[in-house]
């Protein structure tokens, strides 16, 4: 499950800078994967280049937010295997501490 944590993560972020570079440019490309690719621009078709802007932005997010949610589900399913180091209350040491010296 780590690995499909890291892997919607990092396809996030990449989504996350292909909608910061089509906001820079100041055009996009028509979500819908259509093979003639239509370029939309703030000048023509205003509303139909913000919802393109707006379909970027949450698909990039959407996928980093996923990925973050698998990671913490991950982590807690870590705490909750007793073979795993960290399992219990955080994987804190049962060692005595160094005025707890037994008699």
């Amino acid at each position: 499950m780590r690995i499909a944590a890291y892997f919607f993560l990092v396809l996030g972020v990449i989504y996350l800078g292909s909608a910061i570079d089509f906001q820079i440019q100041g055009s996009a490309l028509e979500p819908g994967g259509k093979i003639p690719e239509h370029i939309l621009t703030p000048g023509n078709q205003s509303d139909d280049f913000h919802n393109a802007i707006i379909y970027y932005w949450v698909r990039s997010l959407s996928f980093f937010i996923i990925g973050l949610i698998l990671l913490f589900v991950h982590k807690a399913l870590e705490k909750s295997d007793p073979l795993s180091p960290d399992f219990g209350d955080g994987g804190t040491d049962d060692k005595p501490e160094a005025g707890d010296e037994q008699k």
